[in-house]
């Protein structure tokens, strides 16, 4: 498959959430405990019966640029259709992208996909505690 094919409808689906995470949380808790502090973006993505997932305090990403991303422990499923008020006051989730994606390479040590949503797609490498988007492209014409 090329960088510019359509992923099939059957992959893998993935998310990025706005984490508004409450001011009583701010300072409460740390990435030991598989959760941040300050609001963020989660990108979610389905590997089995969970969703990896990494904070990161930007999206969309810029291309080619390094930035922070931290892995948080596995996510379920259910974050993938979710939006709203998360339990124990830990803030609340808003959808700002979902779609499917494609894993290109699923290491321990680097974690890279292919992701595309109705309008835009481009692939994501995660490592050493950052993420880089390679690349970004549309998925489909923009009408003139």
């Amino acid at each position: 498959m090329s960088q510019r094919e359509q992923i099939p409808s059957t992959a893998a689906r993935f998310v990025v959430l706005w984490h508004q995470v409450p001011p009583s949380h701010l300072g409460s808790a740390g990435t030991a405990s598989g959760r941040t502090a300050e609001s963020h973006y989660d990108l979610m993505f389905e590997v089995g019966n969970s969703l990896r997932t990494w904070a990161t305090p930007i999206w969309p990403l810029p291309i080619g640029q390094p930035m922070p991303a931290t892995e948080l422990a596995p996510h379920r499923r259910h974050y993938l259709d979710y939006e709203g008020p998360i339990s124990a006051n830990r803030g609340t989730v808003q959808r700002m992208a979902a779609g499917r994606f494609l894993a290109l390479d699923d290491l321990p040590e680097a974690f890279r996909v292919r992701w595309e949503t109705d309008t835009e797609g481009g692939v994501l490498l995660f490592t050493n505690g950052q993420v880089t988007a390679i690349m970004a492209f549309p998925t489909r014409a923009i009408d003139t």
